[in-house]
């Protein structure tokens, strides 16, 4: 029945119409609609896209700075990040060291309150191993808030030396000591979500602030929690950089990070407005990320599916670093960075521009 059920569906989407060139665009209507009811932001799209371009600017000179040192190309930076991988009976114990080593460093200089909430890096079961791939298969999940807890389970690709020497060498490439740090460890598996989600699910006394960013089937299950998980997470891999804990060649991968990040909101809003085609968006990620073509695909169709949800990033990052900016202003020598983070995550998974109001009233 479930064979049959895909196989009816296939049939229902090759006989639908391709939309027109530029019927991809939800409208400036809904686009304010979601982000004024969605984002708790007031800002025109058009005032908002003309701010991400700005960005884009500063952005872009500070990733080119930092590829100076392998003349100015990004695909020769991807190479030197490929090449600086784990050694093969390293790949899973690297994972924990890096945890361990950032978390300590956070927690030793105080910069958010990080609690004993365990989690355990291990390989995808076997049993899931083939389908994965082919699936919305997410290496982490946020914990369901209203289950007991004991230990998380962060599953990453499975690598071992019973593999071919061609797979190993080429998920290795893929899982680099940057992708560890910055996606597994950083954004993820520790002071981003993982952190984010133990303040939303202990802390906050909203049930939509505790539920907003649990994964769901697509995406989030609200809307409304984007910029919060998303923009804490994003925020956080720029926090560990101030800090002093990324290498040298984090710091690029970081860099570009934040370029992509832009790009995904510049064409959410072009795409959106009417302003550009898919096809030109696709041409966008290609040009200005240096994404290959399937990849740049992948991203605009996302964008074509969610409107007003690839800038959540951004804009929640961007939010949260206004705010720290405000506070840091407004309070002079009595401002604490951990007091000011904890602050912003103690209410949970609510949008970044209502709990800066909030965090404004209760002042």
């Amino acid at each position: 029945s479930a064979r049959a059920a895909f196989a009816d569906a296939d049939s229902w989407l090759v006989g639908l119409p391709v939309a027109e060139a530029n019927g991809y665009a939800a409208g400036e209507s809904l686009m304010q609609s979601l982000l004024s009811r969605g984002h708790y932001c007031d800002f025109p799209p058009r005032v908002l896209l003309e701010d991400a371009e700005r960005a884009m600017v500063s952005a872009t000179a500070r990733l080119d700075e930092a590829l100076a040192s392998y003349d100015g190309s990004w695909p020769a930076a991807q190479a030197a990040l490929a090449a600086d991988a784990p050694a093969i009976h390293e790949y899973y114990g690297s994972f924990e060291a890096k945890w361990r080593a950032i978390h300590d460093a956070v927690v030793a200089r105080g910069v958010v309150t990080w609690p004993t909430w365990p989690i355990r890096y291990v390989p995808i079961p076997a049993w899931a191993q083939v389908a994965a791939p082919q699936l919305y298969w997410l290496f982490y999940r946020s914990p369901a808030p209203f289950d007991a807890y004991g230990v998380y389970d962060y599953v990453v690709t499975p690598i071992d030396d019973t593999m071919p020497a061609d797979v190993q060498a080429s998920r290795l490439a893929a899982w680099n000591h940057s992708t560890i740090t910055l996606n597994h460890v950083v954004h993820h598996g520790g002071i981003g979500h993982h952190v984010q989600n133990w303040h939303a699910t202990h802390r906050s006394l909203s049930q939509i602030g505790k539920v907003a960013a649990v994964d769901a089937a697509s995406r989030i299950g609200m809307f409304l929690g984007g910029s919060m998980a998303e923009g804490w997470a994003c925020y956080a891999t720029g926090l560990v950089g101030e800090l002093g804990l990324l290498s040298p060649l984090e710091q690029i991968s970081e860099r570009h990070t934040q370029v992509r990040l832009l790009a995904r909101a510049i064409v959410d809003l072009r795409l959106h407005l009417g302003d550009w085609t898919f096809d030109e968006c696709v041409d966008y990620y290609q040009r200005r990320v240096g994404m290959a073509p399937a990849v740049a695909l992948a991203e605009a169709t996302k964008n074509s599916m969610f409107p007003a949800t690839a800038l959540m990033y951004w804009l929640g990052t961007q939010g949260i670093m206004d705010l720290r900016a405000h506070h840091r202003k407004t309070r002079g020598d009595g401002f604490s960075l951990k007091h000011f983070h904890d602050d912003l995550l103690s209410r949970g998974a609510l949008p970044v521009l209502l709990v800066a109001q909030l965090m404004e009233q209760s002042a």
